[in-house]
Parts: structure tokens; sequence; C-alpha cells
């Protein structure tokens, strides 16, 4: 379960801010973060600081609709496109190590409120929106007024899980004073262990306002483990229904082929006494027995290829149809299907041929 979320994950400490629109108007909540991401800079420690209303990897869903300028309104909204919009304070892309693919990343005065309304767009949402054109320059609407022109494509990151790439728009934290008092997320990179700054940070928060909390604080490192719980409980659910699966097979084959050689004590028998060596029987039940394995293996790989889309959400670095995982899966079914047939045919080998000539 190991990818490239599109960002560095070293050192990397969230701490949640939810500030009561009763106390702060919007212009006293950006004047509040802005404060707090001076202190929370200057905490010993701490390499970089900046803010974001969604971590990556969270399993939050946050995805709404927004409008290209140009582009027609489906039946049913007046927006015709559909991508997550993640709001960024100053560095964020440096601090997280998010690559620029092209154009240009925030500037100090795309924060101002006062500036043209600027987005960033990710390489998910120019492959989708925009393939084989150029993306810059392109106005978005996001059921504001303003509209937002396109000045950089980023590398994608993972927000919501492991292999999910949805189609993602960055847009100015700041810029936006009524967005001010949503929850956002102070994302902290340190020297050391992340975890160590927590009291720093509400040693900030004390100073600039004591009715203040920090409501969460999440390191990567948990968030990540929390992203992998869910497929890493899908797949250990399938690894037990394989397990068993793989047991009730090879009951199966041991019960057929045992049950073929009580019908086949005459023959078997005959055989023997005739001059035919242990070996030779051995050999003839075993290929029975491949032979009921080979059927089944060309039905289940059927399946398997036919089931891949199912599958696909949980692989990682691994392909569904990865040649090398089949030709292992087959190798380790018919390993198993010989153990099952080889005990009835050691049983055949040792049969007495005149015992079972005479119960015939």
């Amino acid at each position: 379960l190991v990818e490239d979320p599109g960002f560095n994950q070293q050192n990397l400490l969230f701490a949640s801010f939810s500030l009561p629109a009763a106390d702060y108007t919007p212009e006293g909540a950006v004047a509040f973060y802005g404060q707090l991401l001076d202190g929370a800079r200057n905490i010993p420690g701490v390499v970089g600081a900046s803010f974001t209303d969604r971590p990556p990897l969270l399993w939050e869903d946050q995805n709404g609709r927004f409008q290209i300028e140009g582009w027609p309104a489906t039946a049913t909204s007046p927006m015709c496109c559909v991508g997550s919009i993640v709001m960024v304070g100053r560095g964020f892309f440096e601090l997280m190590g998010v690559p620029l693919v092209k154009g240009r990343l925030f500037a100090e005065d795309d924060h101002r409120p006062e500036a043209p309304t600027v987005a960033l767009g990710d390489e998910a949402a120019a492959r989708r929106y925009w393939p084989g054109s150029d993306p810059l320059g392109q106005r978005l609407g996001f059921g504001v007024d303003d509209m937002y022109e396109v000045v950089g494509v980023v590398g994608s990151v993972t927000y919501d899980g492991p292999g999910i790439n949805f189609p993602t728009f960055y847009i100015s934290a700041d810029h936006a004073p009524h967005f001010a008092v949503r929850t956002r997320y102070l994302v902290l990179k340190t020297a050391g262990s992340a975890e160590t700054m927590v009291d720093g940070i509400r040693g900030v928060v004390r100073t600039l306002d004591p009715k203040q909390a920090v409501a969460n604080t999440f390191t990567m490192d948990w968030i990540q483990g929390r992203s992998l719980a869910r497929p890493r409980f899908v797949l250990t659910l399938l690894g037990v229904f394989a397990g068993v699966a793989l047991i009730l097979g090879a009951i199966g084959v041991y019960g057929v082929i045992s049950y073929g050689v009580a019908l086949r004590s005459g023959e078997i028998g005959i055989r023997r006494a005739l001059g035919a060596e242990a070996k030779s029987v051995t050999g003839m039940i075993l290929m029975q027995g491949l032979g009921l394995t080979a059927g089944g293996l060309v039905l289940g790989l059927g399946a398997a290829v036919a089931g891949t889309r199912v599958l696909t959400g949980f692989l990682y670095g691994v392909s569904p149809t990865d040649p090398v995982t089949y030709a292992a899966v087959g190798v380790a079914v018919t390993l198993v299907a010989l153990l099952a047939s080889w005990l009835p045919a050691r049983r055949a080998a040792a049969l007495d041929p005149m015992r079972a000539l005479r119960v015939e």
C-alpha cells in the first residue's frame, strides 16, 4: 500500500482551528491567522509554516462543482465541472514540497484581498479538462462573484486517500475573507519530531487569544496510518476469504480424487497385478488431480481478469492484470492441488492388488 502522495511527508504537523463567527469578523479572522502564522514560524524547531483548509490523505471527500468560463452548464446544475477546491496560505507548496509543473505559484501579492483573483490547478485537473491544450489563462468560477484565472499547474496531491487523484484547484485562503472563519489547519514543517511542537502552538494561541483553543493536532504519520486503515482492512478481509477458499478448494480436490480412487480400486488392483509400478499409479492419480485444477484455474483466472475494476482501488504499485501475480497465484493453487491429490494417490499406490480384486 505504498504510493507517492505528491508531497514530502516528513515531519509535518497539522493543527486545526475554527474561529467562532460571533467573536471574529472575516477581516478579524484573517488578521488572527496572520499573527498565528508569524508566531508559529518563531517557535524553536519549526522550519516553516502555512495554512490549508484540507490536509492530504484524510478521506474527507470535500469535492465540489465549479464553472469554466465559456463552458455550457449541465441540465441539473449551473456548474459544468467537478473538482476539489482547496484553500492554502503563503508558502504552502514550498513547505509541502509540491512541485510546480507549469506557470507560477502564488506570489505574495496574490494573497492580498484587493489583488486579482488567481488559482492553481493540479495535473489531474489539467489532464481532465484541458487535454492537449494550455490551462494557463483559463477562468474559473467557484460559486462566488469573482472569477479566478489559472496561473499555474502543480503536481497532484492525494487528498481522498491512496489511489484517488481527483481534479484539484487551489485558491488563497486570505484572498477571500468570507471563508476566513471556516476551519483552517496550521501546517508546520519541523526539524525534529512534529509532536514536540504542540505545546509551542498552544502557547502562541494563548498569547493571541486566551479564549481560543487548538481543536485538534495531527502528525502526518497519524494521518497516513488512518488513510491506509480502510484499504488494509478490506485487503485483510479479502486475504482471509482467499485463504478459506484455497482450503475449501484443497478439501474439494482431495474428496473428488479420494472418491475416484475408491471407485477405481478394482482397476488399480488389476494394474498392480499386471506389474504396474507404484510410481505409475501415483502419476496417474496426480494427473487426474492436475486436470481438475487446470480447469478451475482457467475459470478462476478468467473471473479475476473480469473483476479487475473492483480491485483497482485497493492495489498500489501493482497492476490489476500483473502477469507475475497471476503466475504466482497459479503456481500456489497448483501446488496445493498437488498436495491434496498426492494423499489419495499415495494410498492408491500402496493398495494390495489381491485384496482389491477380492473386493471386486
